[in-house]
């Protein structure tokens, strides 16, 4: 599977869907495939890896948090996580780093269509969330906005969207 996996990745197809989602391979990286996103108000990197029938997707987010809005913040990332049935954010408090980690499980063998697929699918979903996200953290960053009024926020955004 890794086999096959290695070479979808590396597919022209696949790499057409990444740049249609503004996504370019990340050439200095630890990780084999490794791209990056350039945002309105933060630049993103994903990380996809492949692993026992499960396909990873990690989200990093280059979003800086002032420290006087850490616990802000944890309270809105925690709102945030028991509403989604997707995926989950976690903050690395040492590093100042945001990252949200979406996980796909498959069950048969997998065929270039079913992953071409699921990362088009996985990219077209975190898009909107990565803006609400990124806009709504910056506003409770930098802005006169408590965490409950941005949760609010974001949520009735998300709705409206839907």
């Amino acid at each position: 599977m890794i086999e096959n996996f290695n070479n979808f990745i590396e597919s022209e197809k696949i790499l057409n869907v990444l740049q249609k989602h503004s996504w370019t391979k990340r050439p200095k990286s630890k990780f084999k495939f490794a791209y990056n996103y350039k945002g309105d108000i933060a630049d993103y990197y994903l990380n996809i890896s492949s692993k026992e029938k499960k396909i990873t997707f990690e989200y990093i987010l280059d979003l800086e948090i002032p420290k006087n809005k850490v616990y802000d913040f944890f309270i809105l990332i925690n709102c945030i996580n028991e509403q989604s049935s997707d995926g989950y954010f976690s903050f690395n408090i040492n590093q100042n780093i945001i990252k949200y980690h979406s996980s796909k499980n498959y069950f048969d063998n997998l065929t270039y269509e079913n992953l071409l697929n699921l990362i088009d699918t996985n990219l077209e979903l975190t898009s909107g969330l990565f803006h609400n996200f990124s806009l709504f953290v910056h506003n409770l960053a930098y802005g006169d906005i408590n965490e409950q009024e941005c949760i609010e926020l974001m949520f009735l955004q998300i709705k409206g969207n839907a």
